[in-house]
Formats: C-alpha cells, sequence, structure tokens
C-alpha cells in the first residue's frame, strides 16, 4: 500500500469524508505499481461569490513523474469523484508512454508478454556494436 495523506483546510474533517477519500483514491494503486504517495487536499472557499467552493487537489508521486489534479464542485463527493476521473486518464496515459521506447515502437518486453512468448536470453540474437578506437590527444 502505498503513502495516503488526507489533509483539510477550512473544513472539519469527519471520517465520513476521510473513510471516502481513502476508498475512492485507495483504488489508484491498481494502475501504478510505481506509486509513492498520493496527498489528498479538500479546500473550501469562504468568498461567497464563488459557487464551486469545495476544491479537491490531489499529488500522485509517481517513480519519475509527479501528476497533480484540481477540481471545483457545490459537493465535496463531487469534487472527489471528478478528481478521480482525472487521475484515471493521467495514470493510463503515464503507462502507455511508459511502455513505449524513443522510436514509437513498443518495449521488446511488452510484445513477448502480450504474446505469451517466454522471453529467454537464447532467443534474442547479439549485436555487435562497432566501437570507435580511442586515439591519444596531445595537449601540447
Amino acid at each position: 500500500m502505498t503513502n495516503l495523506v488526507v489533509k483539510g483546510k477550512n473544513i472539519n474533517m469527519t471520517e465520513a469524508l476521510k473513510d471516502y477519500a481513502e476508498k475512492k483514491f485507495g483504488k489508484l494503486e491498481k494502475y501504478s505499481q510505481n506509486l509513492v504517495e498520493t496527498v489528498v487536499e479538500l479546500h473550501i472557499e469562504k468568498n461567497p461569490r464563488i459557487a464551486d467552493n469545495n476544491i479537491v487537489t490531489v499529488t500522485l508521486y509517481v517513480n519519475g513523474a509527479v501528476m497533480r489534479a484540481e477540481e471545483a464542485s457545490p459537493d465535496m463527493y463531487a469534487s472527489m469523484d471528478m478528481v478521480m476521473d482525472k487521475l484515471e486518464r493521467q495514470l493510463t496515459k503515464y503507462q502507455k508512454t511508459k511502455l513505449k521506447n524513443k522510436t514509437g515502437k513498443l518495449k521488446t518486453s511488452v510484445v513477448f508478454a502480450e504474446n505469451g512468448v517466454p522471453i529467454d536470453d537464447s532467443d534474442l540474437e547479439e549485436f555487435v556494436i562497432d566501437e570507435e578506437e580511442e586515439v591519444p590527444v596531445d595537449v601540447n
């Protein structure tokens, strides 16, 4: 289980809110095994002119990336649901880009895994890389 931190600002943190946040954002673990920490911030704006005053900000710390999503609505639970949808999209996109190499093709290990082919070192061809000989350089 990853580290899940639930914070509140200008809000009474009830057990129901905390439990809902833990239940909702605990599901993010299935999207990435590289998830290190999840920080959930619940915030209520005091300005009466702001209609969508219940704000939820979630920050995900993934190995090599930081993902953040924020949503506001009149209801705190609805804000959490909308943020969860955003984060699911971000994590699936992150996983897809992680699986591809720089040329845009799927990595060899992913192709083998999708086809059910076990990866053996004997199956892979050996490639010889031509190295340039080092030439001593005179500094004088």
